[in-house]
């Protein structure tokens, strides 16, 4: 019995150390869309921009690695910073916030372009066709929710058309219908967020982190870092070495090997050499993607 409790406590230990550990999750807040000088022919400027907010926030909730604010907390907070008139924010306004919310960046974007207009009449024979031409046109800035600092700016474009209907015939259309949907505008807006959708992500996911070899321990290095909660046990890194050259005004970056984390402490984690091409030495620098 004794032996059998041995072998289960093996067993378990073995699934848990050998689980992959998952990477930590971007933390990001969405604030409401602005709107840039646009002419809205009739339509219900608040109604789509808050569309459009919530569209961004329901698509980005869906993508692998990033979790999103709740709305209705994100809202109430807004309220209560007094920003619900304006919607606009600086760097300073940001980092606040940020520190409140706990969030790792906000996104903040503007609805700079659209374009809705009525297409030409095309005959057949007695019949005369017409529809909507519309172009939308979304722009954004990834902001670090700790300093304010823009860290990355995108823009997502769409376009779309419909024969079946006139512009005067949107008015009446409610944000988030099957109708709206199908229509030129409605086509263009989820095209035109989807486009900047995959530029966030790949804004955010494309950020690396880097830190400095502080102590060489044989096979292990320590590794300064300005924060350990954003690596994970297993993850790996390039090992770099800045190499001085007479003849050039900057140093040259020369990829040297591969190192693992294998723990992490409070401002440093601890990575064993996987590979070098040489001896690793205090400085060298190491970059997570």
């Amino acid at each position: 019995m004794k032996k059998s409790y041995i072998l289960l406590a093996l067993i378990l230990l073995v699934i848990v150390y050998s689980s992959p550990i998952s990477a930590k999750q971007n933390l990001v807040a969405v604030m409401p869309f602005n709107n840039g000088d646009l002419g809205w022919n009739g339509l219900d400027k608040e109604h789509i921009l808050k569309g459009i907010t919530q569209m961004i926030t329901d698509k980005l909730v869906e993508v692998d690695g990033i979790k999103v604010v709740e709305r209705t907390r994100l809202n109430k907070l807004i309220k209560e910073q007094k920003l619900g008139q304006s919607g606009l924010i600086d760097s300073v306004t940001a980092a606040e916030l940020g520190r409140i919310l706990g969030v790792d960046a906000l996104i903040l974007g503007t609805l700079t372009q659209m374009e809705i207009k009525e297409k030409a009449s095309i005959s057949f024979g007695p019949f005369k066709s017409s529809g909507v031409a519309a172009k939308v046109l979304l722009s954004g800035r990834l902001v670090d929710a700790s300093s304010g600092e823009i860290k990355s700016s995108f823009q997502g474009i769409g376009e779309g058309s419909d024969r079946s209907i006139q512009i005067s015939n949107l008015k009446g259309v409610s944000f988030g219908t099957e109708a709206f949907k199908k229509s030129a505008l409605g086509k263009s807006i989820e095209q035109a967020t989807d486009n900047l959708i995959n530029n966030i992500t790949e804004g955010l996911k494309s950020k690396s982190i880097e830190g400095k070899v502080v102590k060489v321990l044989s096979n292990k290095v320590i590794i300064k870092v300005e924060n350990s909660e954003d690596f994970s046990l297993g993850q790996r890194g390039q090992l770099l070495r800045l190499i001085e050259v007479e003849e050039l005004e900057e140093a040259v970056t020369m990829p040297m090997g591969e190192v693992r984390v294998i723990s992490l402490s409070k401002g440093a984690v601890i990575a064993e050499i996987i590979e070098a091409d040489s001896q690793v030495t205090k400085g060298d620098i190491i970059k997570f993607e």
